[in-house]
């Protein structure tokens, strides 16, 4: 990933808020069984995070897989070959709740 992309995502979501390959696991505290990403993991905290990351890898064109705030044992969401992963687990708040239609509106980090 090239030094240009990596400035843009670390000035939406700070620094300590994108990680590359090997810092993944290490940033997460997960320990990583199987081959370790190599691409890039990002932390949006709002839509508007996800909106801007969404731009701006559009610009250099990498490719994005989101992830929810699971454990990831299966290994479904991995960022390989470059690409990037949007981590959507600083995304936990709760918007409403409709009790007589079990529902919750809530963002995609929710537990």
């Amino acid at each position: 990933m090239n030094s240009a992309i990596v400035a843009e995502l670390q000035a939406i979501v700070g620094p300590r808020m994108f990680c590359l390959g090997r810092r993944i696991s290490a940033l997460t505290n997960t320990r990583v069984s199987g081959p370790r990403s190599s691409g890039s993991r990002v932390f949006p905290f709002s839509t508007d995070d996800v909106s801007r990351i969404v731009q701006t890898r559009g610009k250099h064109d990498v490719p994005i897989v989101g992830r929810g705030a699971g454990t990831g044992l299966s290994g479904g969401a991995l960022a390989r070959g470059g690409g990037m992963m949007i981590a959507f687990g600083r995304m936990n708040r709760h918007f409403g709740m409709d009790l007589e239609n079990r529902r919750a509106v809530v963002q995609p980090g929710v537990l």
